[in-house]
């Protein structure tokens, strides 16, 4: 049994030991490639694995195995959870956060790319639903004057009755539409067909933000 457990311990330490190397070399290679979690890796996972390695070579030099079954079944099971759980984590850090990245910048351009322009130029609006399956959905268009680039997030009273599931529609179908009126500061929104059959219609003050629907 000695034998068995001496031979785990040896793979739990050459896989955690490859996990380290391969953790290192993408930290000096680009530390971007590691994300924003690489710190708190490098401190409370890398540096307790360096140790766990460190400690067990030692230990194997020495031929310090347990005698006991219940020791060695115990050390068998930190062994293995141990390698496995905190290698995976190293070796799968650097591909998450970069996963996320690439997600995140496509939502950056998805958000882009769904930008609309007011026609006179003046504002530039983004529609977004909040909790469309939810007990308390929510709509609001975010607003950018193209004057002084000052933003602001104004909440639209919409009849969620009939939505449909927007989630996945290119950028370029839009959902609702904003008009100028004779008030530079009054316009004109409305709901498309994309968005839901029934199409609805506010009055938008941009300096206010206040909304009222027209029936």
């Amino acid at each position: 049994m000695q034998k068995v457990v001496k031979v785990i311990w040896i793979i739990a330490v050459v896989i955690a030991g490859l996990a380290l190397m391969w953790f290192m070399f993408l930290l000096i290679r680009d530390r971007t490639d590691i994300g924003p979690a690489g710190p708190f890796i490098l401190y409370f996972i890398w540096c307790p694995v360096l140790v766990f390695v460190a400690v067990s070579i030692v230990l194997l030099i020495k031929n310090k195995v347990p005698v006991h079954i219940i020791s060695q079944s115990i050390l068998i099971m930190f062994l293995v959870i141990f390698s496995l759980v905190f290698s995976a984590t190293l070796l799968r850090e650097p591909h998450y956060e970069k996963l996320m990245q690439e997600i995140e910048e496509e939502n950056r351009q998805y958000m882009e790319q769904s930008r609309q322009v007011t026609a006179d130029g003046k504002y530039e609006y983004f529609f977004y639903l909040i909790g469309r399956l939810t007990d308390n959905p929510r709509s609001h268009i975010a607003i950018r004057n193209l004057t002084n680039n000052v933003e602001k997030s104004i909440t639209i009273d919409l009849n969620f009755e009939g939505v449909r599931a927007v989630e996945n529609l290119p950028p370029n179908i839009r959902l609702i539409e904003i008009y100028p009126t004779d008030d530079e500061h009054i316009y004109k929104l409305t709901t498309t067909s994309q968005l839901k059959d029934e199409i609805e219609t506010f009055k938008v003050n941009m300096e206010t933000a206040i909304v009222k629907k027209i029936d």
